[in-house]
């Protein structure tokens, strides 16, 4: 992932955050149980902990991403009490921190494998992915006026990819068929192939690669998770939560962990006042949605379509996505 994509999308978060006064900070974000200081203090913790990885991938010289996942939520919940001032002049300096170890990293040492806090090792590659990943769907849960349509196209393309294809390995997953209104591309299942088939199965990646490459991960995982996971576990942000408030950013929670229905974003319950999927919903055996059954077509914008995906939207602006019942993401 180029240094390029991921200052820009800081910036734009900088510019945002810049606007919050005392009050503002403590109001809450999209993410249950956060408020936007939450936020804030873990988009900083997660530059530093990128950091990390990358001078141990230079180096030589371990050093974890964090401590450990205790002291992860502690870091977060200590912090989000700052002044607006302070959250926002962390996430400007570790970004700067996270720039400069980008800056010195050698070719060879993207390549090398370091060691996530769960456990699980991969190339150094994938914590430039994570970041850019992070600062642009973190920014969106801000809720000041950033939304899933200012994402960069590159972004949403590739992420939507991963996540149709890490929905189609899971058994708690409908079979979905996305229609991208405003590219005109198609993915996921279809009635003439099988589950966990998307659009771009002929596309290979390598894990290796520089992050000058358009991609570092496998065909069926999200950008953004940088931990090992089973064919049923969600792609996504990766860690779990030491403290049970909000996300982690490097590992998926449990696939069986579900929100209820007043809660934002992206509610993943059936609704509770008795109707069915839309009109325009296509069930290919009479089941009922979210049921693993039938096909399932939603179509959108890729933007839209990837934010009712990961949960931060609740599909309104699509065809087909009312009654859907998708499993918790990201």
């Amino acid at each position: 992932m180029p240094l390029a994509a991921i200052d820009a999308a800081t910036r734009a978060l900088l510019a945002t955050a810049d606007g919050f006064d005392d009050g503002d900070v403590r109001a809450p974000s999209l993410l249950p149980g956060w408020t936007r200081g939450h936020v804030l203090t873990h988009v900083a913790r997660n530059a530093d902990g990128g950091t990390r990885l990358l001078t141990w991938a230079r180096t030589g010289v371990e050093s974890y991403e964090y401590p450990s996942m205790e002291a992860r939520a502690a870091e977060i919940e200590e912090g989000a009490g700052r002044p607006a001032a302070a959250l926002v002049e962390d996430v400007r300096d570790s970004a700067r921190r996270f720039a400069d170890a980008y800056a010195l990293m050698p070719d060879e040492a993207w390549t090398r494998t370091v060691q996530w806090t769960s456990g699980a090792r991969h190339p150094a590659a994938r914590a430039a992915d994570s970041r850019l990943t992070e600062v642009l769907v973190h920014h969106v849960d801000l809720d000041a006026g950033f939304t899933p349509s200012d994402w960069p196209a590159e972004f949403t393309s590739r992420a939507l990819d991963s996540v149709v294809a890490a929905f189609a390995r899971r058994e708690d997953a409908p079979r979905l068929r996305l229609r991208a209104t405003d590219t005109g591309r198609e993915l996921g299942n279809s009635e003439d192939h099988g589950a966990g088939e998307a659009a771009n199965e002929g596309e290979t990646r390598d894990n290796a690669k520089t992050p000058d490459n358009d991609e570092t991960r496998d065909n069926d995982e999200t950008p953004g998770n940088r931990e090992t996971r089973g064919d049923d576990e969600a792609p996504g942000s990766g860690e779990a939560r030491g403290d049970g408030k909000g996300p982690g950013d490097d590992e998926a929670r449990d696939n069986d962990e579900t929100r209820d229905n007043d809660e934002v974003p992206g509610n993943r319950e059936a609704r509770g006042d008795g109707k069915g999927p839309g009109d325009d919903e296509v069930r290919g055996d009479g089941e009922s949605p979210g049921g693993g059954g039938g096909l399932v077509v939603v179509a959108g914008a890729e933007a839209s379509l990837l934010a009712w995906l990961m949960g931060r939207s609740r599909g309104e602006d699509l065809t087909g996505a009312a009654g859907v019942t998708l499993p918790f993401l990201y």
